[in-house]
């Protein structure tokens, strides 16, 4: 009962389940529970040191190293790249007009 007050949990059926559990663990005195009751306090309020790690696989890297290694090149005229491309669109549109 005493333990069912602590845990602001004052009803039979929680007072069974605790004492089903003490069965099942075999304690057979109120020491034995109370050690029961301090490691599992204990191992609750441990810090959890065990993190995630994941595994990445080689070609990631590969990947990253290909994409920083190709550069575009620098002294590229757009304006003269637009109007090669406009030429050779009104060279088709008016070949297609023609037909």
């Amino acid at each position: 009962m005493k333990t069912a007050i602590e845990n602001n949990v004052p009803k039979w059926n929680y007072v069974e389940s605790v004492l089903r559990d003490w069965q099942h663990r075999q304690l057979k005195s109120v020491a034995d529970a109370k050690a029961y009751k301090q490691s599992f306090k204990a191992k609750k309020q441990a810090p959890r040191t065990q993190g995630r790690t994941e595994i990445v696989p080689d070609w990631f890297h590969k990947r990253q190293a290909k994409l920083t290694s190709v550069e575009a090149p620098l002294n590229v005229n757009f304006e003269t790249e637009r109007l090669k491309i406009l030429e050779k669109l009104k060279g088709s549109s008016s070949q297609t007009i023609k037909t």
